[in-house]
């Protein structure tokens, strides 16, 4: 049996009523009982501030997270399995984000003891038990068990999070699990409030797995998140950002396979590499026509200098007719603006920062938190959104409901169409450009990354990929051509596929030119 202990901390106010405990009661224990945990409680009693306007408003236990007012964040502590339980499950760390309206919420922790420990008590005493699976034993726990669900023999540990103030406000609302598998079972031992998980009982030498899935009754739609290669028996991974910068994703650290693997390297280009990329934080949307111009006005007024002005179809629409020179001195622009240390030079000592021409000598300075491109490993990687070996960001097949792309069905049998150019790009006429974020996001939030423009990567194109290192590759020094990735709105599902590389010379700009940012933690 697993025991979740909610650990909670008070705050000072009125307790509630007894009538209004049974009904909390009631609510919060239909979450539980939905979501197939095993839950037992000691009997405490707490002061809490908010928790008439907690519940207040529903009945469903899916519309709690709606109606709460000063909330944003429960944690539950795992503590040791009880009674000889078959469950091949680890204890587990659990922690419950919400989110109200557009800001966060101060981190609060005072709920769950008072309602537990003194809504049981007067259900029992009022005759009135709010389950009939509920049962108080000899040493006044409550406990809620679903035992079918007990006897399942998968070997993983859980790691549990309802995220509400994910990576983006289209998604806010959204509910995410988590879990932690691999070649034996683990323990979690914390998740740090910046959003690392500790986790120990690792075999030095294997990987490691996070999974996830939207929600958890039947939890037969595991995804892969991230996976995580170990030297050690007890590990320490950045999960989660709960603050990421404005409009971006963290990107977790970790390994994957770069490259074809659904369609054996069809380009010859794409021969399959593993590398292990670090944590990143990645804009959620492709730079807009609107954020393009802000940043372009700013720079030209402070001593830089663009081969081209920029196009875009609309404000919100992506920012096309770039090249890459321009987009690396924008990238800096961008920076410098911010207050954020720049990423590009002009000098191997990092002391000339690029702001004018179309230089190749570009140096990088890799631990400069300013905005820059991301690689060709850490754009795939980004892509993929921690699915494995898949063709695009959200399996093997594509349609134009998930991105702005040509659909051709007769020749790509994955391709579930319509045919031809996406009915949103078609708005308002070429280029057939969509308003970024109009379709789906992927596993890490991303939008646009199988469809609208081709996206610049900082690597010189060269084959094989995975240079000069496995660890954080960065391509080679030199070259003729830079890559490009992602789908656009003139090409077929073949384009779209997360392994597909293209390539042009970095003075090349044309309508279904763009890019995103990426910035190091």
């Amino acid at each position: 049996m697993f025991i979740f202990k909610p650990t909670l901390a008070s705050a000072s106010s009125a307790p509630l009523s007894s009538r209004a405990k049974v009904s909390i009661f009631r609510r919060f224990h239909g979450f539980f009982h939905a979501a197939r945990f095993t839950i037992s409680r000691g009997v405490e009693t707490s002061q809490v501030s908010t928790m008439r306007s907690l519940f207040a408003r529903s009945n469903e236990p899916v519309s709690v997270t709606s109606t709460i007012a000063s909330i944003s964040s429960c944690a539950f502590t795992s503590v040791a399995p009880q009674e000889n339980s078959t469950a091949a499950f680890t204890p587990c760390f659990l922690r419950y984000f919400l989110k109200w309206g557009p800001h966060y919420l101060q981190k609060f922790t005072g709920v769950l003891n008072s309602v537990y420990g003194e809504a049981s008590q007067v259900a029992k005493a009022a005759n009135q038990d709010p389950n009939p699976r509920h049962k108080m034993n000899s040493d006044s726990q409550t406990t809620i068990r679903t035992d079918p669900f007990m006897r399942n023999k998968f070997r993983a540990a859980f790691v549990m999070l309802a995220l509400i103030a994910g990576v983006h406000q289209a998604v806010a609302q959204n509910a995410q699990f988590f879990r932690i598998s691999g070649p034996a079972a683990t323990k979690i031992l914390a998740l740090q409030p910046d959003g690392t998980l500790v986790w120990s009982n690792a075999q030095p030498g294997t990987n490691y797995t996070i999974q996830t899935v939207a929600a958890l009754p039947g939890g037969t739609n595991w995804v892969n998140y991230v996976q995580l290669p170990v030297t050690q028996s007890v590990n320490t991974n950045l999960l989660l950002a709960y603050n990421p910068p404005v409009g971006m994703a963290l990107i977790p650290a970790g390994a994957f396979t770069l490259g074809d693997i659904a369609d054996t390297n069809a380009s010859g280009n794409g021969a399959p590499t593993n590398v292990n990329v670090s944590a990143i934080y990645m804009e959620v949307n492709l730079v807009t026509y609107n954020q393009w111009k802000s940043v372009y006005n700013w720079a030209t007024n402070h001593g830089y200098h663009f081969d081209l002005a920029g196009a875009g179809k609309a404000a919100n629409h992506p920012v096309q007719s770039v090249d890459w020179y321009d987009v690396v001195k924008w990238s800096n622009a961008r920076s410098v603006q911010a207050g954020l240390t720049p990423a590009y030079y002009t000098d191997a000592g990092l002391t000339q920062v690029y702001t004018n021409g179309d230089t190749d000598a570009v140096y990088v300075d890799w631990t400069a938190k300013g905005y820059r491109l991301p690689t060709e490993a850490e754009w795939e990687k980004a892509a993929r959104g921690g699915l494995s070996g898949q063709r695009f960001p959200w399996g093997n097949t594509l349609s134009e409901s998930q991105d702005n792309y040509y659909g051709n069905t007769v020749v790509y049998s994955y391709d579930l169409g319509p045919n031809g150019y996406n009915a949103i790009g078609m708005i308002g006429g070429l280029p057939y450009t969509s308003p970024v974020g109009s379709f789906v996001a992927n596993g890490y939030g991303l939008y646009d990354m199988a469809g609208n423009v081709h996206q610049w990567c900082w690597d010189w194109y060269a084959t094989p990929y995975g240079q000069p290192t496995t660890t954080d590759p960065t391509g080679p020094a030199t070259g003729n051509y830079r890559v490009l990735r992602g789908g656009v709105w003139n090409a077929g599902a073949f384009y779209a596929r997360c392994a597909y590389r293209l390539y042009d010379f970095p003075f090349e700009a044309g309508n279904n030119y763009g890019f995103r940012c990426v910035r190091r933690l």
